[in-house]
Order: C-alpha cells, then structure tokens, then sequence
C-alpha cells in the first residue's frame, strides 16, 4: 500500500514537471497559431524553432570559420526543408 501511493506522488510530480516545461512550448504554438493564421502544434513549433535557431546561428557568429559558416547554412536549409515537408512553408 505505501509503495502504490509512493508511485502514485512519484507519477503526479512527473507530472508536474511534464506541464509545466511543457507550459512555454504551448505558449508559443498559441502565438505561432495566431501570426500564422492557422493552427500549429507543439512538434510544429519546435521545427519552427529549429529555423530560428539555424538563422541566428548562421547570422550572429561574425568571426568563425568558413566551415562552421557552411555547416550552419547546410542546418537552416534542412530545417526550412523539414518544415517544408510538415506543412508549414510560406505561401
């Protein structure tokens, strides 16, 4: 009995957790959704997050290497295509 209601405080804080780490990524779907004018899940979102972070990555790092410049640029056009092929491409 006392191992069931352990797991059972176990499983609620896990819980707990899941939501609220969960919290922003909904947020942020919400906000997509809304600048995007159709609706767009969590999975969506973090593709879409995936660009972003691919951009700034291939802007901001003004002294780095030719390679890492390539590498970034090769990233950005993978998960523009990923986005692409998940139905978010700009029309």
């Amino acid at each position: 009995m006392k191992h069931t209601m352990i797991l059972q405080n176990d499983e609620r804080m896990l819980l707990s957790v899941a939501q609220t780490v969960r919290k922003p990524f909904v947020w942020l779907a919400n906000y997509y959704s809304k600048i995007l004018g159709k609706e767009i899940h969590i999975k969506e979102t973090l593709l879409l997050l995936n660009v972003q972070f691919a951009f700034l990555f291939l802007v901001f790092p003004v002294s780095c290497s030719l390679f890492l410049r390539a590498l970034c640029l090769y990233w950005l056009c993978h998960a523009l295509m990923t986005c692409k092929k998940a139905g978010i491409a700009a029309k």
